[in-house]
């Protein structure tokens, strides 16, 4: 089975099961501050095509400021759930590079580049890591390491282990 079609298989599981959450997290969102509960953000994904990801709000509109609800969102990464759909429509993969933001792709090394020749993920190495705590540009060797050893047991590992994270965050909160 390619990994697209696990892709599709497993993002609209996802979407079908977490459905329920995000509508009630918009409302929350809502709520919580007045703003869009649902961005659409660029960012580059396999060989440097732009498109928009989907998240949910964690900010305070206009501001840096996180949000109560967007801390709670972010530690369990509950902000990124719409990313699901971008992985249906082919833009994004369930594991993959982290997608980056085109103004640091344009200064990307040839070095870093390698990280576009596959799509990014929903999750990825560096999100299973211990080291997931370095700021999020410092993932480069995570993604080149994942893109070298890239197989479906890989991708399934990842997986699990990402389930495993949001479980633990979920019990220890």
């Amino acid at each position: 089975m390619s990994k697209r079609v696990i892709d599709l298989l497993l993002a609209g599981f996802f979407l079908i099961i977490f459905s329920p959450l995000i509508l009630i997290l918009i409302v929350l969102i809502h709520l919580d501050s007045r703003g869009k509960a649902w961005l659409k953000l660029e960012r580059v994904g396999k060989d440097g095509q732009v498109f928009y990801i989907y998240k949910l709000r964690t900010m305070y509109p206009g501001s840096k400021d996180i949000t109560a609800l967007g801390k709670y969102l972010r530690k369990l990464g509950l902000d990124e759930l719409p990313q699901l759909i971008n992985i249906i429509k082919g833009e994004m993969s369930l594991v993959g590079p982290r997608p980056e933001i085109p103004e640091i792709v344009s200064s990307y090394t040839p070095r870093e580049k390698e990280r576009l020749k596959v799509p990014p993920g929903l999750t990825g190495l560096w999100q299973v890591s211990p080291y997931r705590k370095e700021p999020i540009h410092h993932h480069l060797e995570y993604d080149l390491e994942y893109i070298d050893k890239s197989s479906p047991l890989y991708d399934l590992k990842i997986v699990v282990r990402t389930l495993m994270w949001f479980w633990k965050g979920l019990t220890t909160s």
